[in-house]
């Protein structure tokens, strides 16, 4: 039971992969928000510096969540998909929780890239000197 589980995750990740809206917003939008606007916030206030890491964090995770998964869970049960699940004995649940342990994958990705982007696009170019 735990392997079919964790195959259905995989397989949901990487059909994550694959979708644009998905990409665009736990992804894209949250990265290039993070790179512009954390030049404009540490330009404006220095010592936002300390915050933003967490503060951006936050936006992109809340803008995956909330705008990134409502068109998944339409791609899932507005599709064939849901008639594949009952014609397998399948539960219903099953394609929302794997839906939400990919977006959570996909999120702490998006989390960790910040997390590691922070410390080089921070620094100003005066103190790299």
């Amino acid at each position: 039971m735990m392997k079919a589980w964790l195959y259905g995750i995989f397989v949901q990740f990487q059909m994550d992969i694959r979708s644009r809206s998905l990409f665009i917003t736990c992804y894209l939008v949250p990265l290039l928000f993070f790179l512009m606007m954390g030049s404009v916030f540490t330009s404006i206030m220095p010592e936002s510096k300390d915050t933003l890491i967490a503060s951006m964090t936050i936006m992109g995770v809340s803008m995956g969540a909330f705008i990134g998964l409502p068109p998944a869970l339409v791609e899932i049960y507005g599709s064939p998909i849901q008639k594949t699940y009952l014609a397998n004995d399948i539960p219903v649940y099953y394609g929302l929780l794997t839906l939400f342990m990919s977006s959570f994958l996909h999120l702490l990705v998006m989390s960790s890239l910040i997390l590691c982007l922070a410390p080089l696009f921070l620094m100003r170019p005066y103190q790299l000197i």
